[in-house]
This record gives structure tokens, sequence and C-alpha cells, in this order.
């Protein structure tokens, strides 16, 4: 049956968990867009680079209290499950330092990172104790190691907020009227990037996370964030 023709009464409620696939990456992005555009500001003004990096701990502490005592609970889960609240958290905990690495330096590890995380095997670790830790938050996401429950591992994201904040960058250094003319590049490159989705499903081959199993419109949009 051809792809899109396949319409039955689960596409409604399939669609409606599939657009939350944009709004993370939105989310991971545009925060690391806002940290660097807020840090310019402070750091503006005379606040110093420990108060800078201390405000972004504090945001990530107040996101663990929200992870241990409403989000887990929220969905019947562990106080320690590891969703996107507490990948939030990490990654300002890691920018809270990272960030003062130059610009291209942030760039490149994060293209790095959202380009090759996929090869990255770190099924030679045992799986237990600290190690089996160290797998389930930097890489590999697992509900079945009670109570640490990993829905959102660092090394991906990391990246995708690292890309965010040279985006942050960028804007810092334009004034209000170039800011504006920036709104058809960006269109394009979404658009670019639809297209970018399409041609990877297709071939079905690296870049998948979850391959793709036939041609309905859930297989084809069945992924991985």
């Amino acid at each position: 049956m051809g792809l899109f023709l396949y319409l039955n009464a689960d596409l409604v409620p399939f669609m409606a968990r599939f657009i939350t696939h944009f709004c993370a990456p939105t989310f991971f992005f545009l925060s690391g867009t806002s940290i660097a555009i807020s840090t310019a500001r402070k750091l503006q003004k005379g606040v110093s680079q420990r108060k800078v990096s201390l405000h972004l701990v504090k945001r990530a502490v107040v996101l663990v209290l929200l992870m241990v005592f409403i989000e887990g609970n929220a969905f019947g889960l562990s106080p320690l499950y590891f969703g996107v609240l507490g990948c939030f958290a990490a990654c300002f905990i890691i920018f809270s330092v990272f960030r003062r690495l130059l610009w291209q330096a942030i760039l490149g590890v994060s293209v790095a990172i959202l380009l090759l995380h996929q090869i990255l095997d770190l099924s030679f670790l045992p799986n237990e104790g600290f190690w089996l830790l160290v797998k389930l938050y930097l890489h590999v996401p697992s509900y079945g190691y009670y109570p640490f429950q990993v829905l959102y591992p660092i090394i991906p994201w990391i990246g995708v907020m690292g890309l965010g904040w040279c985006f942050g960058v960028y804007l810092n250094h334009l004034d209000n009227e170039r800011i504006r003319k920036l709104s058809k590049p960006i269109a394009l490159m979404g658009v670019v990037s639809l297209v970018a989705f399409v041609v990877i499903r297709w071939l079905n081959g690296y870049g998948n996370l979850v391959s793709r199993q036939g041609n309905t419109i859930q297989a084809w949009l069945a992924v991985s964030k």
C-alpha cells in the first residue's frame, strides 16, 4: 500500500505524538541560543564569568528538583527518570564550562556529535555499576535498569544545544535589521532539512536510529528523537 494512502484510526494520535519530535530538538537548540544571548548581555553589564556559570548551575538544580519530584511521577516512572528535564540540567551544567571555549571549537564538536554519535559504540563497557550508568546517561537510552531510566542521553543533545549556542553567538554580532533579514535563509534551511529527512528515510541506512519498516506514513515517521 502506497505512502500516505494508508490512513487508519491510529493516525491522529500517532501524528500528535510525532509532532513532539520537533519540540525537543527545537527546545535544546533555542536553549543554547538563549544562553549565548543572555551570557553576552550579562558580560556587557559587568557580570563576572563565575556568576554567569553559577546561574546556569542554579537553573540545572531547579530542573533536577522538577525531574525528581514531578516529571517521573507524572509518567509513573522512577524519581530518577532521566527525561528532557534531566538532560537539560546536565547540558546546562556542561555549558557552564563548555561556553568558555571558542565558538569555532563548540561548533566543530557539536557538528561531530550530531553526525557521528550513531557510530559511537559503548558496548565494551560492562552492564553493571558505574560503567552502566556512564552508558545510560551518555549514549544508550533504556528503561530496563530501574531506577535508572534514561530516555534522553546527554551526548546527542549537548550537540544540539551547542549548535544553538553558535547561532546565538552569530546573532550577537548582528543588528536588528540584519536579524530580520534572516527569516528567508532560516525558512530555506527548514525546507532543506525536510528534504534531507525524506532522503535519509528513503535510503533507510545511516542516520536512521529506527529503521523504516514499510511504506505507510507511520513507518516513515516512526523515528527516534
